[in-house]
């Protein structure tokens, strides 16, 4: 486990103890708090904190203001994709890249008339 993998790893543990879950005893969060406690995450500290946490998935929510930004966004690309049918989003997003593709969307649109 790489310290990227690790770190995600803690950051789960740490939601997880924030917001246990109901088949969770007082043992558990024990655990899972004294794991978190030591220096140095072995191993096998790494596997007991990976059972211990099973299942647990963070739930995350959008504000009002967010959902609205959400909307927009959508109405905006659903506006491009109406005006350019056969626009394919690269996987690389910069300017340039996003550039060819509306170009090569506006090249088949003509094509296609």
């Amino acid at each position: 486990m790489n310290n990227e993998e690790r770190e995600a790893l803690i950051e789960r543990a740490n939601g997880w103890l924030q917001n246990p879950p109901d088949d969770a005893d007082e043992y558990d969060i024990e655990d899972v708090q004294n794991i978190l406690a030591r220096d140095h995450l072995s191993d096998r500290g790494i596997k007991a904190l990976i059972s211990l946490i099973k299942g647990f998935r963070q739930v995350i929510t959008l504000n009002d203001g967010e959902v609205k930004q959400v909307a927009q966004a959508q109405v905006a690309l659903l506006g491009v994709f109406q005006q350019y049918p056969n626009l394919s989003i690269p996987r690389d997003k910069s300017a340039e890249n996003i550039n060819a593709a509306l170009v090569k969307a506006a090249k088949a649109l003509k094509r296609d008339a």
